[in-house]
């Protein structure tokens, strides 16, 4: 039965990864895997993909359909620092 439910999620998950790829095709932004892995990951909590392995397909999804993709998050150890020049 587990690894019915398992399926069942995964395809949930597959449709909620081209449901925001067709959102951001409408609204012409930038998809950010780490953003929808999260919201994605939080949303379907009984799942067994991890958030890495979600990524990879709003990766897939988004490329296949022409989307710019922001891969991953900026690091805090590359921002910025106050009141350096940064230039």
């Amino acid at each position: 039965m587990a690894t019915s439910e398992q399926g069942f999620i995964e395809r949930l998950i597959g449709e909620e990864i081209r449901r925001m790829v067709a959102d951001a095709i409408k609204q012409g932004t930038v998809i950010s895997t780490s953003e929808c892995a999260s919201q994605i990951s939080r949303a379907y909590g009984r799942h067994t993909l991890s958030e890495r392995d979600i990524a990879d397909e709003v990766i897939m999804a988004a490329a296949s359909a022409g989307v710019a993709v922001e891969i991953g998050q900026r690091s805090p150890l590359l921002a910025p620092v106050a009141g350096a020049d940064n230039g």
